[in-house]
């Protein structure tokens, strides 16, 4: 519900001289006409009330989409309404239904073409959770834990660019603490979303490396002394303790879901809330999502690395590395691959409505800054690379 009342906000936004040519030549063509002849056709107005409605029907007529201000005509409905309202008065509201509604119609009309801002506050304005924070921080979670959900996360982040509609000029001391919140929240639900993202990720890498680890030799061989064993034993009904490579994908039915089929929805649902704006921009500061993410994942593959390395006293063999590192990268070769999906679903999109889209997840640079790094010494957290490892080994 968030995400599509920010989404349907930000269409109002971008599109507003649409909305406010077609309310004007509503306004023109319809409203003015409409109300020339229930004002004509009412007997027991006074003068000043009568000349107050016609002037306003005239007006009316006169109304184009550059209008910038039009309190006046507003006021004028006020002003008749207090008229009428005086014992003294011949004519009550409650005698022409019509014409109340059709007044409040027609001021609801001029509003869209003049006040679109301050009704977008009126009806989605998101700042009370500038004093729920905690209640923004659990729905966050919440969000994150449930894959049907997860996608709609970034509208946390725009959450906090309306809090600034909670400033007031009678208390300026609130300003600056006001400010600091929503740029603390932002980047709080920025990271957070990348953070869960890089988690599945990570256990996307495991599950990949435990097959990779499958097709190594060091498996082979014990698959082969297995095979020797049950055929010296033909008698005996022993079970098959190895598992052999490929039988993940053996399924009799395509409704079971595995751990890689549930880790690779999540990581969709994900990846979609990352994708989904370019940047978001609060108090005239500009988030990228996509940056986040970035660093989550060059901080997970270098972590993944180093327990690689230590999983054991001795050194991994190269080639057995190789093959894990290799693993890892296929995981993110393929999150890319994610990604350009639904950047080509928000391409299409913004072809009939012009949504912003983003650019495409840098995995090259990705890679270069992390495994450059382990041919030094040190990594940039001060800990141990693959070529320190070998070297003292």
């Amino acid at each position: 519900m968030l995400y599509y009342i920010l989404e349907l906000r930000s269409l109002v936004q971008q599109h507003d001289g649409v909305i406010k040519r077609y309310y004007s030549q509503y306004v023109t063509g319809y409203d003015a006409l409409i109300l020339t002849d229930i004002v004509q056709s009412i007997e027991n107005l006074g003068e000043k009330e009568s000349i107050l409605l016609s002037d306003f029907c005239a007006d009316l007529l006169h109304i184009s989409q550059d209008s910038t201000d039009l309190r006046s005509l507003r006021l004028d409905w006020f002003r008749f309404q207090a008229y009428v309202s005086m014992s003294r008065s011949s004519f009550s509201l409650n005698s022409d239904r019509r014409l109340a509604v059709t007044m409040n119609t027609t001021v609801f009309h001029l509003k869209m073409i003049d006040l679109i801002d301050e009704m977008l506050r009126e009806t989605s304005d998101l700042s009370i959770y500038c004093f729920y924070t905690q209640q923004l921080e659990t729905q966050l979670h919440q969000c994150l834990q449930l894959p049907s959900q997860s996608r709609y996360t970034v509208s946390f982040a725009h959450i906090c660019s309306n809090f600034r509609s909670a400033l007031h000029d009678l208390c300026p001391e609130e300003k600056a603490h006001i400010i600091d919140r929503s740029l603390k929240l932002c980047n709080l639900v920025l990271d957070e979303l990348a953070k869960e993202t890089a988690s599945v990720t990570a256990r996307l890498c495991e599950y990949e490396v435990r097959l990779t680890e499958q097709l190594s030799p060091n498996n082979c061989a014990k698959l082969i002394e297995e095979h020797d064993k049950q055929k010296s034993n033909k008698n005996s009904n022993t079970a098959r303790s190895l598992v052999m490579p490929g039988e993940e994908s053996f399924r009799c039915s395509r409704d079971a879901l595995t751990l890689a089929d549930k880790l690779q929805t999540a990581l969709h649902e994900l990846c979609s809330a990352v994708t989904s704006s370019k940047q978001v921009v609060v108090s005239d500061h500009v988030f990228a999502p996509r940056e986040y993410l970035a660093q989550q994942l060059e901080s997970q593959l270098t972590q993944s690395i180093q327990a690689l390395i230590s999983s054991s006293e001795h050194p991994m063999r190269p080639c057995q590395l190789l093959a894990s590192i290799n693993a890892h990268m296929i995981v993110l070769q393929n999150l890319d691959t994610i990604v350009l999906d639904h950047e080509a679903e928000i391409i299409f999109i913004s072809v009939t409505i012009h949504a912003h889209f983003s650019v495409t997840l840098d995995v090259t640079r990705l890679f270069n800054n992390v495994l450059l790094q382990q041919t030094q010494y040190q990594d940039y957290h001060g800990n141990d690379t693959l070529t320190s490892i070998y070297t003292k080994w």
